[in-house]
């Protein structure tokens, strides 16, 4: 299983940090990101056969004379595999193929609703055969037939661009991409709330605690480590089951270079270090998973959390 993505950062979406009480789950994020027709943004996907979308969005009321897109999905070729359509104020989830396959469903307006999208691709050994299922608040809405002219796997999923909502916004929260079955299934967000053990980045866990891209943390040299501690509070409802580690990354500003980042859980004196990665000039999303308290090798307690820094490693 791999998660390609978890966030509830606006930095990762171009869209704009919004705290309005009513517009997120406050018992799993602390504010939504803001989308319009003016501010659009797509996710990179990472191509393969099976994947899953996974997201909170909030509408606003809207009219019979509401029409445009809200989200699409391209595939390798450039395609549009499939997008959420509004026509005189109905959401329709096109299909495409020779003749388009248009199926009705519902979202609920000015409420928070979960909505998971699963694509699969390459159906019967055929890159351009591809089938959606859309599920709302975890109830099955959408399973199209098997289509053709798909293009290949996904290779974008875009959010924004919404020219239907009379100038206002929509907002995202709670975003999550992966190869697993999302259905049923939430983060808590949980920012850095005070620097930890490590501080040799220029900034830290203040700036990447705020989720505002215009304060980062940066190291100007391998070899240096930022850790945050965390306040956990209560516990939201359901179950915890694993910890994900989530940050982006670019390569740029003044000093040296280093040439790997990655991300490492500190517990009890000891570095759980994840994989490294090797950032560019553009935005690089970053994501580890551990299944279990590293430190103990059984399942996560809430508890656990209270003991836990995250971090940024840098190497040369």
């Amino acid at each position: 299983m791999t998660d390609y993505l978890i966030t509830n950062d606006p930095f990762d979406l171009g869209g704009l940090y919004d705290n309005t009480a009513g517009l997120f789950d406050p018992d799993f994020a602390d504010h939504a990101i803001a989308l319009s027709e003016d501010i659009m943004h797509g996710v990179a996907l990472p191509e393969t056969d099976s994947i899953w979308i996974a997201f909170d969005v909030y509408f606003p009321a809207m009219t019979t004379a509401e029409d445009g897109y809200c989200w699409q999905v391209f595939s390798q070729d450039n395609v549009v595999i499939g997008n959420v359509t509004l026509t005189d104020g109905v959401f329709r989830w096109r299909s495409t193929s020779a003749a388009d396959e248009f199926i009705t469903f519902g979202v609920p307006q000015g409420q928070v609703v979960r909505i998971d999208i699963h694509i699969e691709t390459n159906i019967g050994a055929n890159p351009n055969q591809h089938r959606e299922t859309v599920y709302v608040n975890g109830s099955l809405s959408i399973k199209t037939q098997i289509n053709a002219n798909g293009g290949g796997a996904p290779a974008l999923f875009r959010f924004g661009g919404l020219d239907y909502i009379n100038g206002a916004n929509c907002w995202v929260s709670n975003i999550r991409i992966s190869d697993e079955n999302t259905v049923g299934t939430k983060f808590k967000v949980l920012p850095p709330t005070a620097q930890g053990n490590y501080d040799e980045f220029t900034g830290g866990a203040e700036e990447l605690g705020d989720y505002l891209s215009t304060t980062v943390a940066y190291a100007t040299a391998g070899g240096q480590r930022t850790s945050g501690t965390l306040t956990p509070g209560a516990q939201p409802p359901g179950s915890l089951t694993k910890v994900f580690l989530s940050s982006t990354t670019r390569s740029t500003g003044p000093g040296a270079d280093p040439s790997q980042i990655g991300l490492f859980a500190r517990i009890g004196g000891v570095d759980y270090d994840g994989a490294l990665y090797t950032p560019g000039a553009a935005i690089l999303p970053i994501v580890e998973e551990y299944d279990v308290n590293p430190a103990t090798g059984e399942d996560w307690t809430w508890a656990d959390l209270a003991t836990l820094e995250v971090g940024l490693r840098a190497v040369t």
